[in-house]
């Protein structure tokens, strides 16, 4: 799974400037999360090749959280009328065993040996933000819109990063399960292998 700076041996990574995916580059802030993601777990659990994230949100996730702006908005809106009373989210909250609706939780697996959590890879994530990255891996999976939102989604893309010489080949599995009225517990399962690539 690691490439061929040896496993266990941390391996330099300059941020990502440029993810090519399907023939198109993107230059913006998934593009360097995901990778940094998968460099980050691989570096510090050798052999991960799964990576699971949780979250207690609210809203949809469709198209419109790929620009920014709708996202911003959206949480913005979100967060001028809540639609859980106080009592009802902590509630849920104790059931899924988060300290709050807005809290992301990331676990790296090697097959099905759970290696650790990682709270600092994601410590600056919250659902809303979850969500938006999210969107981006529906997008370059070729998701169709109309089952983003779905309870099961499930697909597969690959990626290069031709600054590091990396290729990750990816599949992922977005589960969305409905707690009450606004509020889902979404698991996102993405599975990866990072391999060196001399592809320009």
């Amino acid at each position: 799974m690691n490439d061929a700076g040896g496993e266990g041996e941390h391996c330099e990574r300059t941020p990502a400037g440029r993810w090519l995916i399907g023939g198109r580059v993107y230059r913006n802030s998934a593009s360097a999360f995901w990778p940094g993601l998968m460099d980050e777990s691989v570096d510090r659990f050798p052999g991960c090749d799964r990576a699971v994230l949780v979250a207690l949100s609210g809203g949809r996730i469709h198209p419109g959280l790929l620009a920014p702006e709708a996202g911003l908005a959206a949480a913005l809106e979100s967060n001028r009328d809540p639609q859980q009373t106080a009592a009802e989210i902590k509630e849920l909250v104790a059931r899924l065993e988060l300290t709050g609706p807005g809290v992301v939780e990331l676990t790296a697996f090697c097959g099905e040996e759970r290696l650790g959590t990682v709270p600092d890879l994601v410590e600056a994530l919250d659902s809303e933000v979850f969500l938006f990255l999210t969107a981006w891996l529906l997008e370059w999976g070729t998701v169709p819109p109309a089952e983003w939102d779905g309870a099961v989604v499930e697909s597969d893309f690959v990626a290069r990063d031709p600054d590091n010489g990396r290729r990750y080949d990816c599949s992922f599995t977005w589960h969305s399960s409905h707690l009450s009225e606004g509020l889902s517990e979404r698991t996102l399962t993405l599975r990866f292998r990072r391999s060196e690539s001399s592809e320009i």
